[in-house]
């Protein structure tokens, strides 16, 4: 029977049992188990009647009961039971399984509790059966949305869906699944979707741009929940990127607008997304600065007073250890003509400056700029502003040659971009 079995498999439970290459016991239950993981429950001994550790029953005495199956046992079983139909295209069977998954999911939420939903996922996994194929046909929906149920339940949380990924293996996202994960709705507050980013991430993977776009602008989205995304601890790099990437898009789109919601208050709560972005792109303060330029300008606008420049860098009220890129930000933001950066501002960017030499991650580039601007702020010198120094690092063969007298940072907010190249973004994606 295994023989035959094997022969006519070219799947998951074979390519799961040829992994299988740890001691295994043959006692009733170990079969039995085997058996059930594998997915030929139907073509096993219909009788076993005993536990590996129960005592062979003495002549003449009657058969020993069988244990009764457990709910949260026969909600793996039904998974397990999935296998079989998907791959011989028995709709009927499949039919039936699913509405008994969905039936246990609604009417018993309290057997998923505890690790029976991280029991479920493994065997969703095991079994691959989030994979992409035409075996469903009309029992897509249904399917995906009873599997979603029982092994992460709906709305679906970032950290469920982070656990979705796990169980396809490294298979890519697929448009249906995306679009069941939709269907079951968001984690609403007030309302409202209280955290955007799977929304997000199921629209960005189905590869409709047009309906991303119409979602990012819709009501159904703030703006400062994306932002406030962003201060938190991402451990799946290509979804940081997505999630920036379409943050700040949408930022600058809804300024272009005038529709973009005040900022000032949520990037103050998460300290101005210095610490997250540090602990994001370490060592990468280019990146950094390239995501606080533009975000910070269009919230505080260019260029910034003394009094805006402290409330940035002292948002969290300690005055020190402020991360290099946001330092090196608010400096290029900085008004330097008249008496705008005051004693107490200055002093405290000087020693900051010093602060960050050691350990900034700045490379050698960006301090020379921010010593250079150090040394240029201060008040009028004979009624005119002080000549700034070039932003961009004089080539080799400039090096002897006195640079051209360069223009003040204060001027049209267009010319920052060309003062401050890092800062510039591409905007293919909007």
């Amino acid at each position: 029977m295994y023989l035959e079995w094997l022969l006519k498999q070219n799947g998951p439970p074979a390519e799961w049992l040829a992994d299988q290459t740890g001691p295994r016991g043959f006692s009733d239950k170990d079969v039995a188990d085997l058996i059930a993981q594998i997915g030929i429950a139907d073509e096993a001994p219909k009788a076993i009647v005993r536990s590996a550790s129960a005592p062979a029953p003495a002549p003449g005495s009657p058969p020993a009961p069988v244990a009764a199956q457990t709910p949260a046992a026969e909600i793996e079983r039904l998974l397990t039971d999935l296998v079989e139909p998907i791959k011989y295209g028995d709709k009927q069977a499949l039919r039936d399984l699913i509405r008994q998954l969905a039936e246990v999911a609604s009417a018993r939420p309290d057997l998923l509790a505890g690790d029976a939903r991280s029991r479920c996922r493994a065997i969703i996994g095991r079994f691959q059966l989030f994979r992409e194929g035409p075996y469903l046909g009309s029992l897509e929906t249904p399917f995906y949305d009873a599997l979603l149920r029982v092994g992460f339940g709906l709305p679906l949380t970032y950290r469920g869906y982070r656990q979705l990924e796990d169980c396809l293996r490294g298979q890519p996202p697929h448009h249906s699944l995306m679009q069941a994960i939709l269907d079951g709705g968001p984690v609403l507050s007030h309302g409202r979707p209280a955290n955007p980013v799977v929304p997000l991430l199921a629209r960005y993977y189905m590869g409709d741009e047009r309906r991303l776009w119409r979602w990012l602008r819709s009501d159904e989205v703030d703006v400062r929940q994306l932002v406030q995304a962003l201060a938190g601890d991402w451990k799946n790099p290509e979804h940081a990127e997505i999630i920036v990437n379409y943050t700040m898009s949408l930022v600058r789109d809804l300024d272009k607008r005038h529709a973009l919601p005040d900022l000032r208050p949520t990037l103050a709560e998460n300290a101005h997304l210095a610490p997250a972005l540090e602990r994001r792109y370490p060592g990468q303060a280019q990146r950094q600065v390239k995501i606080l330029g533009p975000l910070l300008r269009i919230a505080y606008g260019y260029p910034i007073d003394a009094a805006v420049a402290r409330q940035i860098l002292w948002a969290d009220g300690s005055g020190h250890a402020t991360p290099g890129a946001l330092f090196y930000t608010v400096v290029l933001m900085l008004d330097t003509r008249g008496d705008t950066v005051d004693e107490v501002v200055t002093e405290f960017m000087r020693n900051l400056l010093e602060y960050f030499i050691g350990g900034s991650g700045l490379d050698q580039a960006m301090m020379k700029q921010l010593r250079a601007r150090m040394l240029q702020g201060g008040p009028l010198h004979d009624g005119q502003p002080r000549a700034t120094l070039a932003i961009d690092p004089p080539r080799e063969a400039d090096k002897d040659e006195r640079p051209p007298a360069s223009r003040s940072l204060r001027g049209k907010a267009t010319d920052f971009a060309k003062l401050a190249p890092v800062w510039r973004t591409s905007n293919k994606d909007e």
